[in-house]
């Protein structure tokens, strides 16, 4: 990108001399007369007036400058960002991350990130997982994170972490009772068919979390009397704090919940029901050393 004729033009404002303004950028004096003269025909204006032997902005001249040095310090810009893209210090990373995980996990990657590369952009793309999977799809997301990810041709998979999958209750359900004692583990093991018939609060159809949960109720025999729908997981697990039915939460997003009334978790299935939080991109994704740092952090931050 060169804006020769802006630079002229600034060139010869600040020195308001043909022959000072030629010498400071490498020009025969009628050279830079010539072009001026030609670019003053093109706009149909005069950008200069000549004042006690100096050569004075006109009010369109004044305007022409005002605008030119921004274009100038807009190309300085983008010279110094090219040359950062060119030594691989600069760059995009769209990042896909299912909108429940975001809140604990994203935060403290992007600051660790920014450390170390803060001209790197970072995008963040928020959703549920069937949007997420379709923004991969069509090329919108570079890293995407999610449970229970398909293995596929065109991808590489890495998995960050197993969560477990929780059974959610209110603490006056009676199946409180049947859950036991696990040594070491901080959470009981309750049987998952002791909730044949009870009313389940579940995801959307479309939601990870909604798949894992049928998968497990499919493994254990188990089906709902009654399903209520809710996307928003938070609010589910309120709603089973109030009495309204029992639910599923993963081990993570348990952690980083708090509600006005306890909600009692247990781990299910033996051995306990996991599902993989996985790492995709695609197999021509380009390694850059950004792009590499920003795979290992997601593999520390993940854990």
């Amino acid at each position: 990108m060169t804006l020769k004729e802006q630079n002229y033009v600034c060139a010869l404002a600040r020195c308001q001399s043909f022959s000072k303004a030629a010498e400071e950028l490498f020009i025969s004096q009628p050279a830079l007369s010539i072009y001026i003269s030609k670019l003053e025909k093109n706009l149909g204006a005069e950008l200069f007036t000549r004042k006690d032997k100096k050569l004075v902005l006109t009010y369109t001249g004044k305007c022409y400058v005002e605008k030119a040095k921004k274009m100038l310090r807009l190309e300085n810009e983008f010279t110094a960002q090219l040359a950062k893209i060119k030594g691989e210090q600069a760059g995009l990373i769209r990042i896909g991350m299912q909108l429940r995980r975001t809140a604990c996990f994203y935060a403290p990657l992007l600051a660790a990130f920014k450390k170390e590369y803060p001209s790197v952009e970072v995008e963040l793309v928020e959703g549920i997982h069937t949007e997420l999977e379709n923004a991969y799809n069509n090329d919108e997301i570079d890293l995407l994170l999610c449970n229970n990810a398909d293995k596929r041709g065109d991808s590489e998979m890495e998995l960050i972490c197993q969560e477990r999958l929780l059974v959610a209750l209110p603490p006056t359900h009676f199946a409180n009772a049947l859950a036991k004692e696990v040594q070491g583990d901080k959470y009981k093991k309750l049987p998952l068919n002791c909730l044949e018939g009870e009313t389940f609060i579940l995801q959307g159809l479309s939601q990870g979390l909604r798949r894992s949960a049928e998968k497990a109720m499919r493994q254990q025999g188990v089906q709902p009397g009654k399903v209520i729908t809710v996307s928003n997981i938070e609010t589910a697990m309120q709603l089973v704090g109030e009495n309204m039915g029992v639910g599923f939460n993963r081990e993570t997003y348990a952690k980083h919940m708090y509600y006005n009334k306890k909600v009692m978790y247990y781990s299910i299935g033996d051995p306990p029901y996991q599902s993989d939080f996985s790492l995709l991109y695609k197999k021509t994704l380009k390694f850059t050393p950004y792009m590499t740092r920003m795979i290992e952090l997601i593999k520390v931050y993940g854990k």
